[in-house]
Order: C-alpha cells, then structure tokens, then sequence
C-alpha cells in the first residue's frame, strides 16, 4: 500500500479506511468487516498461499484472539463461504504475517478474479494492512 489503497477502498463495516504511511487502516464499525480487493487476473494453479501482514488494536487496548476469512471470486464462482478459508488472528497491536493455504480449498482453481478480506469479526478495533500478497 506504497501508493495509495491499491483498489481496496471497498469496504463494508469499516470507517476512517486511509492509506498512510504504506499502511492500508480501517476502524471496524461492526461485527463483519470487509476489506474488498480490486479485479484481478490469477492463475489459482500459480499461487497456493495468500499471505497478509496485519496489525489488529482494539479502541480499548485491550488484547483479543479472533479470527480473519479470505474470500475469493473466480470467472466461474462467486464469493462465498465455500470458497474460503479461515484463520486465526491475533489482536495485540502487533504486526502478523499470516500465511492462508488457500490451495486446500477444492475452490481455489481457474482463474481468480477478486479478493475479499474479514479481518476480525467485533466492531471498535483499528485495522493495518501492509500487504496482501500471492505466492507459490
């Protein structure tokens, strides 16, 4: 998020999105919060892991586990909770590299087309993305 969000101002149940400091930041204001990427053009079989470096804070300061869903989209399905995965995150305003093995889902295939992010699912915690990015 070098220049800007990079596509990913769609959102649901944030406030306050901004890209500062080559940080992507959102506040949650409610239970199921939604980063939604841009169009996007991936070879399922090219990637077999999204990898997220995040920091979660709550208004509070105080520490929470949670956990975060990746969606996906591709020319052939639409996003849904089948097409997936769910992991655990954690709240302590410390940054977190989350490696999301999106390739043992049956639904990671063809050719993917948009990304989608829940971070956590409460209201009142400060979301920073630093990156979202693909690997093999």
């Amino acid at each position: 998020f070098e220049s800007g969000d990079q596509g990913w101002g769609n959102t649901m149940h944030l406030a306050d999105l901004k890209s500062k400091d080559d940080v992507l930041t959102a506040q949650t204001s409610g239970k199921d919060p939604a980063f939604f990427g841009p169009p996007m053009q991936a070879q399922a079989t090219e990637f077999g892991t999204v990898v997220i470096r995040m920091r979660l804070t709550r208004t509070d300061r105080k520490a929470f586990t949670d956990s975060a869903q990746l969606f996906w989209r591709t020319s052939r399905l639409p996003e849904s909770e089948s097409s997936s995965v769910r992991f655990p995150v954690q709240g302590d305003g410390e940054w977190h590299e989350y490696r999301v093995p999106v390739s043992s889902n049956p639904r990671w295939r063809g050719v993917i087309t948009r990304l989608r992010l829940d971070p956590c699912n409460q209201a009142n915690a400060i979301v920073g993305l630093d990156s979202i990015r693909l690997v093999k």
